[in-house]
């Protein structure tokens, strides 16, 4: 609502104009030009075309200075200035009007000279076209000339609470009480037409917080600023936004809480170091604002519910493969059918044969041989199941038995559902690598255990429920595609690196989703001494067991170009300036988009490099000994410029200028003095391989098996293989790292012609990836027994260690930085978790062994009113809803409030002047 304060205008701007956050202050209706309905009259007269409103959030104000409408159509543009747009709530009675003429390309300015604008207020915009012919849709535009504050009105105090965080820090759910649902006139959910009334700013734990320093029985005489911003992650946005000068006021107690949205990423070790290394950055930049003597505090994020979101999830406990040289190892490893075909495409049977025969294409085309090795499988064909077997490098395939379908169209394979047996004991634990089309049915199983499965590709495992053919699986989130229900009832998509648990309910039958996760990082051999880079991403390892310590000593050859390296022939060579052009033609296989290359504008300004390799003395149209020549350029070189042409569609490189300097000398002959020929003549094995010279990210992190000695290590220097130098840098120059368990390190690997550097961007202490397999029942998959079934620990209570240890580093906390503590697991109602944080929901959620379908009914979030969050309550059916509680009610801000209060409203915690 508008406030009459005892301050004047000016005033206020002096202190708030430092203060505001990301937000937009712009509504707009954009026309396409469409003819306006009318009603055909002369002059047609045409209705209202309503923009959009404005509304001014819980806890926020705004000093408008004026507002600004443009419009591309002549008309009259009419609005309301509501101080209180909760009109089921409480009338709009208070409220200004305004009616302005704008014509075509013009615009109207509405001068207020300060007039504030407090949570609930709204600004709404409607334009009514003039009676002309002709008239379209408009280009509308209202923007909000002034500055958004927090709406602590408390002007005249002295000091400065500044509050910086994500959405959970500013945003409130179900902040409605039940007395006040009478009021409710056309419904009982908070809908935009029916709404219940959105309290106010002071039910925010930051307001609860400046009301208590207030409230002291010595009372602080302090103001909030409260410039939280939603979807903001504490190592990213909101570092940035401390560097950049966002939090750059005069403040005497900044409060950070955030986190909780840099959980919804796989804490790899480069997140972990990077956000310890950020917040030590903030400190900082507070230390050189000049403000070294005022106190902060960082929060851990609070305990959520997102297990809905499935790999998003904050509450994800990531899962690592198993680490080589130990006893750890998958239970089961499938041979995937589809890799087998080869890249076959079709697969033709025909009723009554024990044949069938693969091929390109959906007819005609030619077969395809099977790769090498003989294999059989287990398939379902038309709704029947089969064994398929090939004796590997052939076109065909034996299906026993015979094919008893009537389907005379060849097949597709990557609708031929391959059935995997997961009857299983130990860990349980399987493995489903292929070529990406696989599709997977389960079958066996014993009633009541629980089975991990990685997929190392992208995998669908096929569910159905009217096909015996097919196992149901019920997931915690619905990923059944109904485009595919036609084909095999749904398909449940699982992309490549994800892990998924599924306990066993009826054998060969039902199975039901228990959790599921990102599979992360690839181990190391412990004889390894060389990592295997793939092009552009940002690699992580895990290292395997050495039987003594074992140096790293940079990447493999073959992973700095890519997987497949970029090579084509030459058709010459020419000296040029100081330079040499390579004439590749236009068959030359260099696609551009392959090479990733900057414009060649601006190529000669990047480190881009190609390799020449092949030449000899065969490759001089005049061989001389005694002179250097062509045979002598075998090397790196970096690119200039480059010329293109398209081809079939595909724009291709047909010339690279490198920095080959080829001018002749008494010593050198590159071309005939008389005719300025080249001396280049090609012996057909000349080539020009482009250099993946991209920079990328390597991580490193040890085990818990890396006791002792048997660990591996990174030591500061140059090692040289292959042709290559690789200078390895670390920041401690005068002893190695050793990766043993709970220490990780990053480099940022980058070549320059034949060097290889690895300059290391962050180390120290991180929390391993986690690890939990199958087990012989639901208790114990929940066990929390750490040497066993569980380590590790989920995204968010990762997050929540780093922001803890990095707060308590001594040097920090005897720099007036303070912790608190906001994660409480009974924030969520009917919810305990393990060790590691994984989420387990009461024993309702879950089907006993062999039971029926109408056996259970499952737990869903209650729509109505819980003290914390929307607690949970008797569906009566039995699908399942899974959690999605993250922001917090007026009471979850209350009981984040008394956790700060705890530590900012002790008696001992002083808040300087």
């Amino acid at each position: 609502m508008a406030r009459l304060l005892d301050v004047s205008t000016q005033s206020i701007k002096e202190k708030i104009q430092l203060e505001g956050r990301p937000v937009n202050l712009s509504v707009a209706l954009e026309g396409v030009g469409t003819a306006l309905t009318n009603d055909g009259g002369t002059p047609p007269v045409y209705g209202d075309v309503v923009s959009s409103t404005l509304d001014i959030d819980v806890g926020r104000a705004i000093l408008v200075n004026s507002i600004t409408i443009t419009s591309n159509a002549k008309g009259r543009v009419s609005g309301v200035i509501a101080q209180n747009a909760i009109g089921d709530w409480i009338g709009l009675s208070n409220q200004d009007e305004f009616s302005l003429a704008v014509s075509d390309g013009g615009s109207s300015t509405l001068n207020f000279n300060g007039f504030i604008l407090g949570p609930g207020a709204g600004v709404s915009l409607r334009f009514t076209p003039y009676p002309q012919t002709g008239q379209t849709d408009p280009d509308i535009g209202m923007h909000i000339n002034g500055i958004e504050f927090t709406a602590d009105f408390n002007f005249n105090a002295t000091k400065r609470l500044l509050y910086c965080g994500d959405s959970i820090s500013w945003s409130l759910v179900g902040n409605w009480r039940p007395q006040d649902m009478g009021y409710n006139y056309s419904g009982n959910r908070k809908e935009s037409t029916s709404p219940f009334p959105d309290y106010f700013g002071d039910e925010l734990a930051s307001f609860r917080l400046v009301n208590a320093l207030r409230s002291k029985p010595t009372p602080e005489s302090i103001r909030l600023v409260n410039k939280g911003f939603g979807g903001s992650k504490l190592a990213t946005d909101q570092w940035f936004a401390s560097r950049s000068g966002l939090y750059t006021l005069p403040w005497n107690l900044m409060v950070m809480q955030a986190g909780v949205n840099d959980a919804t990423d796989v804490q790899t070790p480069l997140r972990q170091l990077t956000m310890a290394q950020r917040i030590q950055d903030m400190v900082t930049k507070r230390n050189n604002d000049g403000r070294k003597n005022y106190p902060m505090v960082f929060c851990t994020p609070p305990s959520v519910d997102d297990k809905y979101d499935g790999l998003s999830s904050r509450v994800c406990l990531d899962q690592r493969p198993p680490i080589q040289g130990t006893s750890e190892a998958y239970t089961l490893s499938p041979e995937s059918f589809t890799a087998k075909t080869n890249f076959a495409t079709r697969l033709e049977v025909t009723t009554g044969s024990t044949n069938a025969v693969q091929y390109d294409a959906v007819t005609g085309g030619s077969t395809v041989n099977t790769t090498t090795g003989s294999a059989t499988f287990e398939v379902i064909l038309d709704g029947d199941t089969y064994s398929i077997q090939t004796n590997g490098g052939v076109s065909n395939w034996t299906l026993t038995p015979a094919y008893s379908g009537d389907d005379t169209n060849r097949i597709a394979i990557s609708d031929v559902p391959q059935v995997v047996d997961v009857t299983l004991s130990g860990d349980r634990w399987i493995k489903i690598e292929g070529d990406g089309r696989d599709n997977i049915t389960l079958d066996g199983g014993t009633p009541g255990e629980v089975y991990r499965i990685d997929f190392i590709t992208d995998t669908d495992l096929v569910t159905g429920t009217t096909r015996s053919a097919y196992s149901w699986i019920r997931t915690l989130d619905s990923l059944i595609d109904p485009g595919d229900s036609d084909l095999f009832e749904g398909f449940i998509e699982f992309p490549e690196s994800s892990t998924v648990f599924l306990k066993c309910i009826v054998s060969g039958d039902q199975f039901e989703e228990i959790d599921r996760a990102s599979l992360v990082g690839k181990t190391m051999a412990g004889t390894d001494t060389k990592f295997d880079a793939l092009d552009g991403a940002a690699n992580h390892f895990i290292t395997g067991v050495p039987s003594s310590p074992t140096k790293i000593e940079g990447p493999l050859i073959s992973g700095i170009t890519n997987p497949d390296p970029v090579v084509t022939g030459i058709d010459n060579m020419f000296p040029s300036r100081g330079l040499t052009q390579i004439q590749l033609g236009a068959d030359s296989g260099l696609p551009l988009p392959e090479l990733n290359w900057p414009p060649a504008s601006v190529v000669d300004q990047n480190d881009v490099w190609i390799k020449l390799k092949g030449f000899d003395s065969s490759s001089e149209a005049v061989h001389d000994p005694a002179k250097e020549s062509w045979r002598n350029v075998n090397g790196f070189y970096k690119v200039i410029d480059y010329s293109t042409s398209v081809v079939s569609g595909v724009e291709v490189v047909t010339q690279i200028q490198i920095n080959l300097d080829s001018r002749n000398s008494s010593t050198r002959f590159f071309t005939e003095p008389s005719t300025g020929a080249t001396n280049f003549s090609s012996n057909g094995n000349e080539e020009v391989e482009a250099i993946g010279t991209r920079s990328y990210i390597a991580q490193f992190e040890g085990s818990s098996y890396n006791t002792g000695t048997n660990y591996n290590y990174f030591e500061h220097g140059s090692n040289t293989y292959d042709g290559y130098t690789i200078e390895v840098q670390l920041t401690n120059t005068s002893q190695p790292f050793n990766l043993t368990p709970g220490r990780g390190i990053c480099f940022s690997v980058y070549q320059q012609g034949n060097v290889i550097y690895m300059n290391e961007i962050a180390s120290g202490n991180i929390t391993n990836v986690g690890k939990v397999v199958g087990a012989s029942s639901l208790s114990n998959f929940w066990a929390e027994n750490l040497n066993t079934n569980e380590s590790g620990l989920t995204r968010l209570k990762i997050v929540r260690k780093v922001i803890t240890d990095t707060v308590q580093l001594p040097a920090l906390v005897a720099d007036k930085v303070h912790l608190v503590d906001l994660y409480q697991i009974s924030d969520l109602k009917n919810t305990v978790e393990t060790t590691g944080g994984r989420l387990i929901y009461g024993s309702d959620n879950y089907k006993e062994p062999t039971s029926g379908l109408a056996d259970t009914t499952l737990l869903v979030n209650d729509l109505i009113e819980d003290p914390v969050f929307k607690g949970t309550g008797n569906s009566g059916v039995n699908e399942r809803v899974m959690g999605r509680r993250l922001h917090r009610s007026p009471k979850g801000h209350e009981l984040l409030f008394e956790r700060l209060n705890q530590v900012i409203g002790a008696s001992s915690f002083t808040i300087p002047s």
